[in-house]
């Protein structure tokens, strides 16, 4: 989206706002400054953007706020914070003054131990009518690349050729005048001409500003590093980038013997007992008809869904229910470590306990002083949390209750650790409600 339109549609929107009083005074549109930001630190939570003391957004690593109109001229605060173990700590602040118009764009960079903001100020650009040039910045933020990296912006069939921009670990180009086109392909390259990333074939618009981010990678396949392009409204992945997806396949129906699974009609896991979860596959992606069967016999329909297998994500596909009241749950499972946490998923699919709320508590806490970690995790629904290493009870209580309906139930974590918790009916159906250990909690995986 071209930045220029974004800043001219938000003045409007305030002019209108002030017109049409009684008097016939026309009121002038206040003037203002626009903020976005961008986390970009791998081992990071949700990060919490505080400016003057005001929550104005919450993002994930990978993930923007939208613009945010604040007064121009004036130095402010911005605090950068988390939310972690039910408390808010200070991450990283720093002043800013934004001029009126202007956009600054905030990079939230570095690790968790050693955060560092990177700070772009752009002027609205001024385009030729009819004209043809884009205006591109170039930033490398990814951590698991420490040295420079090579950015080449060519015809999608072109050869790589020179850099367009070379760029050291958590800098920025100045803005680059390119020729707009509807067929370029952007590449990343290390310093021994090893290839990190392919965005495969774009638009690339005339009279439009971007910043293309490299950031590091934690889906499927070798790659260690994607990027994401930073428009006037969110940071997007590339829609043909080189970057596969990847799913696995679990059965938690408690009352049935064996179920295959297919994947546009494709058997991708068969004889599949309850409480079985299988490895990782890759596969193209896309969207996706999904049918659960009795083992053997693809007639004999479970369950069914569509499913969209998304580019550089991990998947589970679950076969949930009871009876003949069965679905498929399809989530994004984050294999993103933090070395000062443990990411434990928690997966309810018992039909048996229904929605609950979920506590991890410590020697001396319960749930009639201590908030809960998760709050109405549905049936079937995943959710997850980041927490210290150590002990904990883990307790289930109804929905919006303090009546426990599980637990408590030891578990032990490590930060730098990924656990999963399946919430299952007893086999046969109904309760007790049963733990599945998954993912670092299992021996298996």
């Amino acid at each position: 989206m071209k930045y220029i339109l974004a800043v001219f549609t938000l003045l409007t929107f305030l002019f209108l706002s002030g017109c049409g009083s009684e008097d016939g005074f026309t009121r002038e549109p206040p003037p203002a400054g626009i903020l976005q930001v961008l986390n970009v630190i791998p081992d990071s939570p949700e990060l919490i953007v505080n400016y003057e003391n005001q929550n104005v957004g919450f993002i994930d690593f990978g993930k923007s706020t939208g613009l945010i109109e604040v007064l121009p001229l004036v130095t402010r605060s911005l605090r950068i914070t988390t939310n972690e173990n039910q408390t808010e700590t200070l991450l990283v602040s720093g002043d800013v003054r934004i001029p009126v118009d202007n956009l600054l764009t905030v990079v939230i960079a570095g690790t968790m131990t050693s955060p560092e903001l990177i700070l772009i100020e752009d002027v609205p650009p001024e385009y030729a009518d009819d004209g043809t040039i884009s205006k591109l910045r170039f930033i490398h933020a990814a951590t698991s690349v420490q040295t420079s990296v090579d950015f080449h912006l060519t015809e999608n069939d072109a050869p790589a050729g020179e850099p367009t921009a070379s760029v050291p670990i958590n800098s920025v180009t100045e803005l680059i005048s390119i020729e707009a086109s509807e067929t370029v392909r952007l590449r990343a390259f290390d310093t021994t001409g090893d290839a990190l990333w392919d965005s495969g074939s774009f638009l690339l618009s005339a009279s439009t500003s971007q910043m293309f981010v490299l950031l590091d990678y934690f889906g499927p396949g070798d790659s260690k590093v994607r990027a994401v392009s930073m428009t006037s409204s969110a940071a997007e992945n590339f829609p043909n980038e080189v970057i596969t997806s990847s799913s696995r396949y679990a059965n938690m129906i408690s009352d049935r013997t064996a179920v295959d699974f297919y994947l546009g009609g494709t058997l991708m896991a068969e004889d599949m007992l309850f409480g079985d979860v299988d490895t990782y596959q890759n596969l193209v992606a896309g969207e996706y008809d999904i049918m659960v069967t009795t083992a053997n016999d693809i007639n004999d329909v479970i369950a069914e869904t569509t499913f969209t297998a998304e580019s550089g994500q991990f998947h589970s596909i679950i076969a949930t229910g009871v009876g003949d009241s069965n679905a498929v749950l399809g989530i994004q499972d984050d294999l993103r470590r933090g070395s000062s946490r443990a990411r434990v998923a928690f997966t309810n699919t018992s039909p048996a306990v229904g929605n609950v709320d979920l506590y991890m508590l410590t020697t001396g806490q319960s749930v009639d002083d201590q908030r809960a970690h998760i709050l109405s995790l549905v049936s079937p629904g995943s959710s997850d949390v980041r927490v210290s290493e150590g002990t904990y009870d883990l307790v289930l209580t109804t929905a919006g209750t303090n009546t426990i309906v599980f637990g408590p139930e030891q578990i032990s974590v490590n930060n730098n650790s990924l656990y999963r918790i399946y919430f299952t009916d007893s086999a046969g159906g109904g309760e007790p409600v049963l733990t599945l250990p998954g993912d670092e909690f299992s021996a298996d995986l």
